[in-house]
């Protein structure tokens, strides 16, 4: 079990709370982030959804699809390397939440690229689903087919600090993701 880096009133844990508390633990512990971001990866769903929360002693989970919760972990995947020279995260093995199918941390994170860049709206953005990160606009998708700018521009990022990654290690994915 793993130094706790958040503390919380049960042990439901936010799936983007918990990429989150990681990345920015790099700054103090980067070594410490591995093992919650791992917990986390193997929480995503094989076809690279995100759960909302999950319970990390049971199989409840909150299924609910905020389009950002994915993004968080390329932000923290490439952070981590970043800060610590740890490249052997990357082809980690990691389990999904609904499957018992194992691939790469790399490959959770191209699952979840994909499942986000193939859901856009009318505008060419990204589909917000059940909510990004701005909480307050949390089930606006029930009135229709609801945009994320700010997710939009996230992906963006996440995806080309993701690339990055990929080209550096000469790994030819980074150019598929460029061409979203």
């Amino acid at each position: 079990m793993y130094k706790r880096q958040r503390y919380n009133r049960c042990d439901i844990m936010g799936y983007r709370d918990v990429m989150q508390d990681s990345w920015g633990n790099l700054l103090v512990e980067p070594k410490e982030s591995r093992a919650p971001f791992l917990e986390a990866i193997s929480k995503m769903y094989a076809d690279g959804r995100c759960p909302r929360q999950y319970d990390r002693y049971s199989e409840k989970t909150d299924a609910r699809d905020f389009m950002d919760s994915p993004l968080w972990a390329a932000v923290t995947l490439t952070g981590y390397i970043k800060e610590t020279g740890d490249f052997s995260i990357a082809e980690e093995q990691a389990s999904f939440l609904d499957s018992e199918e194992k691939s790469s941390v790399k490959d959770h994170l191209l699952r979840a690229f994909d499942y986000l860049y193939h859901a856009r709206g009318k505008n060419g953005l990204l589909l917000m689903r059940d909510g990004d990160w701005l909480d307050g606009l949390t089930g606006i998708s029930a009135y229709g087919e609801a945009t994320t700018v700010w997710g939009t521009i996230a992906a963006f990022y996440a995806q080309n600090l993701f690339a990055d990654f990929l080209e550096y290690t000469g790994d030819g994915a980074a150019a598929l993701l460029r061409e979203r």
